[in-house]
């Protein structure tokens, strides 16, 4: 069972499903929510300025982005190749995809590269 903690009633809903739980038997998880999806549409749209105004690919930006910003891991196939692979961004919770926008819009900052804020988008990706 998921709750998504919105408002006192669904708190109060969780906390009565919980309280009649049989002890012993279940484990309960509380986590942050992952990013929001206008935080993914934002994100979209900063990859995309970005993009047109270096010349370099969308894909290839998120993938740099991601290595540079969240880490890679590397390993070995199965034919002892060598590999570094992006951590994702997909597992991000909202605050931490908050910081990692944050470094893209200072590493496009950094290059001359005005990026609007979200709310001239149209979004909100602060909670």
């Amino acid at each position: 069972m998921i709750f998504h903690i919105q408002n006192e009633k669904v708190r109060q809903n969780c906390i009565q499903y919980i309280s009649d739980m049989p002890l012993e038997k279940f484990d309960v998880t509380i986590s942050d929510r992952k990013r929001t999806r206008p935080q993914n549409r934002y994100y979209w749209v900063i990859v995309g300025i970005i993009s047109k105004e270096i010349g370099y690919s969308i894909d290839g930006l998120h993938e740099s982005f991601k290595r540079e910003f969240i880490g890679s891991d590397q390993g070995k196939d199965i034919f002892g190749n060598l590999y570094l692979k992006a951590k994702s961004s997909a597992q991000l919770k909202k605050l931490e995809f908050i910081e990692y926008i944050n470094k893209i819009q200072a590493f496009a900052d950094s290059q001359g590269i005005k990026i609007p804020a979200p709310d001239y988008c149209g979004l909100t990706i602060r909670e």
